[in-house]
């Protein structure tokens, strides 16, 4: 028991020694800078301003390390330079606030600032830079972190059904959309030249009417995410993506970028009229996470038009369908990640144990067109014997396959297994190069495609895929 006692007696000892130690702790008494900061700015890209009645957008959260680089502890105050009034939030060592006080860093330690930013509308056409900073201040002396961030006004769209007949023309601001619009149905909303419309993660442009957009060589539409950072400018699947509901007729896609959505441009069901229910040209859909372009029994015209990356089909025509695409590029790039075929037409059912159901009408028409990528078979055509193709044209073309590979090769205006030679398919540069078997290696069609996906003119024999 007396040694017990003892034991106790001597943890006490030692507790009430780091007792005394702490209260007498040694802080810096310099006038000096005595902190280091892992970033003297924190710089947001651009940041669209707020939506009213919303939180929305917010910025993403960055953060930097308050270092103590003296030989003592030091004891600091902080604040945010605009206080309350502030766009800016901060949090600093897990507290969350406009200023603080008593901020103990001991020797050789170092605390987290994270920040984020909040913009309000500035009604300005361009970019305004938004600037504030967080000032320590030590013995009298400060230092300070600036914040810097572009606010960018926005035309914002929130679950936002067009019923009337509209023209999205003013590129001078950006569209913003939030969660997802509707053009209903006999409603046809067109998009002029240079518009760029960013949409939010679960967002889509759902079209029961007619969607006609009408870019221009030199100024293209725009359809992307709403991540405007730079890490954010390449990465799949930030947006669900254009949907073509079954309603929906006339539609037509010209001179247009469609970037990073989950699926690009998704089309249901055959025309409710004779014409194809998209006409798409001079387009490219880039960086999709599932499908670049997917049919589902409907009609669609494409030329000009490039798939350089998708995660799973560039191109899906499912349960059948009318296909005529020329002058089209099915490929990898811009990091491609894709696991499915290039190219895949079915006109068959199965059900959950893959056993045939039903097949459906298929025509489809490919000409002058590149299918090509890392997989040993790029092309798919699963026909069911029981409906066969209505129309069936496969030529002028550069094919990888290995399944059709003996079939195929009998066509002599096909160009089987050959590697494109693309200028830098994995930075999306998809021109031939000067030895591309491409070149010159296309029929002249009727009518002519003058000029392709970048605006120039085409050769005489034109070149394969949609750049020249």
């Amino acid at each position: 028991m007396k040694k017990l006692n003892a034991a106790i007696l001597f943890v006490f000892a030692i507790l009430l020694w780091f007792s005394s130690c702490k209260k007498s702790e040694t802080f810096y008494s310099g006038k000096s800078d005595a902190l280091r900061f892992s970033s003297d700015t924190v710089f947001f890209d651009t940041v669209f301003t707020r939506l009213p009645g919303s939180a929305y957008p917010r910025s993403v959260n960055k953060q930097f390390f308050i270092v103590n680089k003296q030989q003592n502890a030091v004891k600091a105050t902080a604040f945010l330079g605009g206080g309350e009034e502030s766009p800016y939030r901060i949090n600093i060592d897990g507290v969350a606030g406009v200023s603080f006080s008593d901020i103990v860093i001991p020797q050789g330690d170092s605390l987290i600032c994270f920040v984020e930013v909040t913009i309000e509308p500035n009604n300005l056409l361009n970019p305004a830079i938004i600037l504030d900073s967080i000032v320590f201040t030590i013995n009298g002396n400060q230092q300070q972190v600036i914040l810097g961030a572009y606010g960018w006004d926005a035309q914002y769209f929130r679950a936002f059904v067009f019923e009337e007949n509209t023209l999205l023309s003013d590129a001078t601001k950006p569209i913003v959309i939030v969660n997802s619009v509707l053009v209903a149905e006999n409603v046809t909303v067109e998009i002029g030249p240079d518009v760029h419309i960013y949409s939010s993660p679960t967002s889509v442009f759902y079209v029961r009417g007619t969607l006609k957009v009408l870019g221009t060589e030199s100024n293209p539409v725009v359809f992307q995410g709403d991540r405007l950072q730079p890490s954010f400018k390449e990465v799949a699947g930030q947006w669900v993506g254009i949907h073509l509901l079954s309603e929906s007729k006339d539609n037509l896609i010209e001179n247009c970028l469609i970037k990073n959505a989950q699926v690009g441009v998704r089309v249901d069901s055959l025309p409710v009229n004779s014409n194809p229910k998209l006409r798409i040209a001079q387009v490219e859909i880039r960086n999709s996470s599932f499908y670049g372009l997917l049919g589902i029994t409907t009609h669609i015209n494409a030329q000009n038009m490039l798939i350089g990356a998708a995660g799973s089909y560039g191109f899906l025509g499912y349960w059948g369908g009318n296909y005529d695409f020329k002058h089209c590029s099915f490929t990898s790039g811009f990091k491609g990640f894709r696991t499915q075929p290039a190219f895949v037409i079915t006109n068959q059912e199965l059900d959950d144990n893959d056993r045939f159901v039903r097949s459906f009408p298929i025509a489809y028409t490919i000409e002058n067109s590149v299918i090509y990528g890392p997989l040993d078979d790029e092309l798919i055509l699963d026909i069911h014997p029981s409906s066969p193709p209505s129309v069936a044209v496969l030529s002028h073309s550069l094919i990888k396959t290995d399944i059709y590979k003996d079939t195929l090769a009998l066509n002599l205006d096909l160009i089987i297994n050959q590697n494109p030679l693309f200028e830098n398919p994995r930075e999306g540069l998809f021109k031939p190069k000067s030895d591309s078997p491409l070149r010159a290696a296309g029929k002249s069609l009727s009518p002519p495609i003058s000029s392709d996906l970048q605006g120039n003119m085409r050769g005489v024999p034109p070149t394969i895929g949609a750049i020249e």
